[in-house]
């Protein structure tokens, strides 16, 4: 997969955002401004998006119009009894009443964005504790911090908070545990660009090259040309399998000067 950006500067530099991708595949239904939307409706969607035929949510989708992923159930989290329950789209299936933790952790890292709960006794919601397992910080819980709580309905409730940093594990604690019958989680699989190629080249001979050989993986790159290549189009190939996969460049800056014979 290959980005070709135009441009007649005399040296380079360039500044790369956060790289990611994501599966791609075909749908039936998609709805909203320019079909952007995919349909994740058990029984196909209206042309608003919303669900036909009075259905649901598919398993692994929640939400306003099920535009959610629910990382309770993808295939990355780590088999638990207790998240069977929660996870069965049963409202009336709740926890045991003795569990006052529960723990969701999935064999890599994601970026936490909120997560919705169905309870039985709202009374017991503020007795509800989220903290959060990184990587990054081993030797303790990560918070969560600037906790905002939207109450959907008499019975559910989203809860959206601040995390810094990708987390592995969602702990929920305290005695309004035992009170959740379903649980929702949204986040992002994020990953950072790495292994690809920068090329310039020009109406002559000469080219510029860059080749990325970071395992790790930077958020920001910034290439420069010392050798000051005349350029008239910037190329960026990414080398890994792109099949079925893309690639999100959120920021590119080309900064040099016009060239003057």
């Amino acid at each position: 997969m290959m980005t070709i950006l135009n441009t007649k500067f005399v040296f380079l530099f360039l500044l790369s955002c956060v790289y990611f991708y994501a599966n791609l595949s075909q749908s039936v239904s998609w709805f909203g401004p320019k079909k952007i939307y995919k349909c994740h409706c058990d029984n196909g969607c209206e042309k608003n998006g919303s669900c036909s035929q009075n259905g649901v949510c598919q398993k692994g989708w929640f939400g306003f119009k099920c535009q959610y992923q629910d990382l309770a159930t993808i295939e990355n989290v780590i088999p638990n009894p207790e998240l069977d329950n929660l996870t069965d789209r049963n409202d009336s299936t709740c926890l045991d009443q003795q569990y006052q933790e529960l723990n969701i952790t999935w064999n890599r890292t994601y970026v936490f964005t909120w997560l919705r709960i169905v309870v039985n006794d709202t009374t017991l919601i503020p007795y509800i504790n989220i903290e959060f397992t990184s990587p990054s910080h081993p030797s303790q819980n990560l918070t969560c911090d600037n906790k905002r709580l939207y109450l959907v309905n008499q019975q559910t409730l989203d809860i959206k908070c601040d995390v810094t940093g990708e987390i592995q594990s969602v702990l929920i604690s305290g005695a309004g545990v035992k009170s959740i019958c379903s649980l929702y989680i949204n986040g992002e699989y994020q990953d950072r660009l790495k292994h690809f190629i920068l090329q310039g080249r020009g109406p002559g001979p000469e080219y510029f090259s860059y080749n990325d050989t970071s395992d790790r993986g930077e958020p920001i790159y910034t290439v420069l040309d010392v050798s000051k290549t005349i350029v008239s189009n910037v190329t960026i190939i990414a080398t890994f399998d792109c099949s079925g996969k893309f690639v999100t460049l959120c920021e590119v800056e080309i900064y040099g000067g016009i060239w003057v014979k």
